[in-house]
């Protein structure tokens, strides 16, 4: 299987860019009460934007997924869906949090 490395980069940075964008929408939320939610969505965020930067560093610098320890690039890419899921699901955390911190 013939992979577009260029794709996955391009697929890293984005998940990348929203993640980092939740995490600001995230610190934006000084109004919300239950900061153990707070302190745990930024610990989720953060360890997310380290594990892609690095594997994007990685991917730029010619590394392929089988150093990742994937047998197929296809395991690769389903790695990088979960982490746009994972992070869907946060910022999903975050506009709840906003939504309640609004109606009070």
């Amino acid at each position: 299987m013939s992979v577009d490395i260029n794709q996955w980069i391009v697929k890293l940075t984005e998940c990348l860019k929203t993640a980092q964008d939740s995490d600001c929408d995230l610190n934006k939320l000084d109004d919300v009460k239950d900061n153990t939610l707070i302190e745990w969505l930024e610990r989720q965020l953060n360890s997310i934007i380290i594990e892609l930067q690095v594997m994007l560093e990685d991917i730029e610098n010619g590394v392929g997924s089988n150093f990742f320890g994937f047998d197929s690039d296809s395991e690769f890419e389903e790695l990088i869906d979960s982490f746009e899921i994972e992070i869907r699901r946060l910022k999903q955390h975050i506009r709840d949090l906003r939504g309640v911190s609004r109606s009070r």
